[in-house]
C-alpha cells in the first residue's frame, strides 16, 4: 500500500493487480472489488488521502476475512 495526502476533501483509491499475480481477469476483478468494499465501509471518507493498493499474492472468496483484517490493519497505519 502506498499513500499520500491530496488537496481534495475525500480519499481516492487505486488498485494494482498484475497478471503475474492472477491470470484470470475474473479473480483480479474480485480482488479489486473486495478491497474497494472494505475501504468504503471501514475508512473515514473525509480523510484527504490518495491510496494505491498493490496486491502481491492471489486470494479468493475463502480468504476474504483474513484479507479484511489485513486491510483494516493497513488502513489504521495511515497518518495524515
Amino acid at each position: 500500500m502506498h499513500y499520500a495526502p491530496n488537496t481534495q476533501n475525500h480519499y481516492r483509491i487505486g488498485f494494482v493487480v498484475a497478471k503475474k499475480v492472477e491470470k484470470r481477469a475474473v479473480r483480479r476483478n474480485y480482488m479489486r472489488r473486495s478491497i474497494r468494499e472494505v475501504v468504503m465501509h471501514e475508512f473515514d471518507k473525509s480523510v484527504p488521502v490518495d491510496i494505491v493498493f498493490r496486491v502481491k499474492q492471489s486470494y479468493y472468496r475463502s480468504d476474504f476475512n483474513a484479507i479484511r483484517l489485513e486491510l483494516l490493519d493497513l488502513l489504521k497505519r495511515i497518518k495524515i
